[in-house]
């Protein structure tokens, strides 16, 4: 099992490619339990390009290193809310639920 802080900041950044491209960013807090491979994270989600949306996120999954390979693989499950933005209806809001593949590399 490698190395993690118990909690930890994160940032990323959010792309949207299916059926238009959109680009944007997300911050937050990730927590990893004392022990296992499970996180949970929450994050505030902004689309910049070529609409805006501001919103909130939760994930919960978990990481393991293959083949003793530098990155560790990770799958999370995500859902997200959005609230303001010029992409909205007037007067409501947006949900999506994502599966996330991603990896994670060691900065410091």
């Amino acid at each position: 099992m490698y190395e993690s802080p118990r909690l930890g900041l994160l940032g990323g950044v959010i792309v949207e490619v299916g059926g238009r491209l959109g680009v944007g960013g997300q911050a937050g807090l990730r927590l990893h339990p004392v022990s296992g491979r499970m996180r949970f994270s929450g994050t505030v989600d902004y689309m910049f390009r070529p609409y805006s949306l501001l919103g909130v996120g939760a994930e919960v999954g978990g990481c393991t290193r293959w083949k003793d390979l530098p990155p560790v693989f990770c799958v999370d499950v995500r859902g997200s809310a959005y609230f303001v933005g010029s992409d909205l209806p007037d007067g409501n809001m947006v949900a999506q639920f994502l599966a996330v593949f991603g990896a994670e590399f060691d900065v410091f």
